[in-house]
């Protein structure tokens, strides 16, 4: 049976040849090509692939039907490229498969394996709350494809190239930290924005003082402030306490004390956010001027009264020289000190040079205790521009 069909066959082309026909060949199918721009991306990264390379032997590619492996439709387009946004994650097979002008189908299809990473993690590690915050990307996912980095702390600073960074803010506030990265040419941002809230760091106070000890009354002694800094902004106000019950403001002041004794000086600095702080000083202020001896004389006057001379010698220790009122008092008491007698007063208007012992004032003809006149106590008062400085009892010896 075979045989008679094959004869037959052979005897149906010899006839078509006999008659001029001659069979028409068979279709061969087309061959499936392809590129991709890019292999690897972020979430949003979109790349475009191109199926020009494939080929019809005997005719024209005329589909092109592209599957891409994320769960998207599948397409079936005449244009030789497309382009395609990945939404998420993960590493899928794109496929291609073409039809030719007869509608055959290639056998196999091309293929290219897309790696879609997610966006990077970014985080801050705060050693202090303006200093040294170290900013990161977890990278780990497609690190070596990313070609740019680009930070930008909110400060008005921004640097590059690098994943991970220190940075310190100069001033205090809230800021937004932005980071742009590109990997094979598509510019991503992290998912997780990073705020940092930088706390107002407090000024320091620092106190120096412009002369060294002994200090006196009614010298002038000069204060600074200027060692007081503020690392994140600038001292707006110095105010200064000086213990005595008096007060003065400026990076730099000058003070004089009335009276000895042991003073705290207080400076307060505020920068310019309102917080303040605080540096102190004790110092000993001493008396400019000592009464050094009295000397009492006394003598009976030509009325037959008992009289008192006082030679009382001063030494000037402090600023006295510039000129000043120097009054002196010397009043008598009984011998008990419980009643005054009199009270005379000289005052000096001049010069008095500093260190000098024996600058001498005398009070004369001043009534003693008649009922005691060696017993007569003094009370000697020395005042310097309207200021005590020294005072002390006093006998004749």
């Amino acid at each position: 049976m075979k045989r008679i069909w094959a004869a037959i066959a052979v005897l149906i082309a010899l006839g078509m040849m006999i008659a001029g026909c001659t069979p028409p060949p068979e279709n061969k199918k087309p061959t499936a090509s392809m590129t991709a721009d890019k292999v690897v991306m972020f979430i949003g990264g979109a790349a475009t692939f191109n199926a020009s390379q494939s080929k019809d032997p005997d005719g024209k590619v005329k589909d092109y039907i592209w599957n891409f492996g994320d769960g998207s439709a599948e397409q079936t387009i005449k244009d030789k490229s497309i382009n395609h946004t990945f939404t998420k994650s993960g590493a899928f097979n794109v496929t291609l498969f073409v039809k030719d002008d007869k509608g055959a189908k290639s056998s196999k299809a091309a293929g290219a394996m897309i790696v879609v990473a997610p966006l990077p993690i970014a985080s801050a590690s705060v050693v202090d709350t303006s200093t040294n915050i170290t900013f990161s990307i977890d990278n780990t996912t497609i690190g070596k494809y990313i070609t740019d980095y680009s930070w930008n702390f909110g400060d008005g600073s921004a640097v590059g190239k690098v994943p991970s960074i220190q940075h310190s803010y100069l001033d205090n506030g809230t800021f937004t930290v932005a980071l742009t990265i590109v990997c094979q040419g598509q510019s991503a941002t992290p998912a997780n924005p990073i705020t940092i809230t930088v706390q107002n760091r407090a000024p320091v106070a620092n106190i120096s003082i412009g002369a060294v000890a002994p200090y006196y009354t009614n010298k002038p002694i000069s204060f600074s402030g200027a060692g007081s800094h503020d690392d994140d902004g600038t001292i707006v106000k110095y105010y200064w306490q000086f213990g005595d019950g008096t007060t003065a403001n400026g990076s730099s002041v000058s003070h004089a004390y009335n009276k000895p004794d042991n003073y705290t000086v207080i400076l307060v600095v505020t920068d310019n956010d309102n917080a303040t702080a605080s540096a102190n000083l004790t110092l000993t202020v001493e008396k400019d001027m000592i009464i050094k001896a009295v000397t009492v004389t006394t003598f009976v006057d030509l009325s037959g009264y008992n009289r008192s001379n006082l030679s009382i010698k001063i030494e000037n220790k402090g600023e006295a020289k510039s000129p000043g009122t120097i009054r002196v008092n010397a009043t008598s008491y009984t011998a008990n000190k419980s009643v005054k007698i009199e009270t005379n007063s000289t005052i000096n208007s001049g010069t008095w040079e500093p260190n000098t012992p024996d600058n001498s004032i005398s009070i004369n003809a001043l009534l003693p205790d008649g009922q005691n006149i060696n017993g007569t106590w003094y009370l000697v008062e020395v005042f310097y521009q309207g200021n005590l400085v020294d005072s002390g009892w006093y006998q004749k010896s």
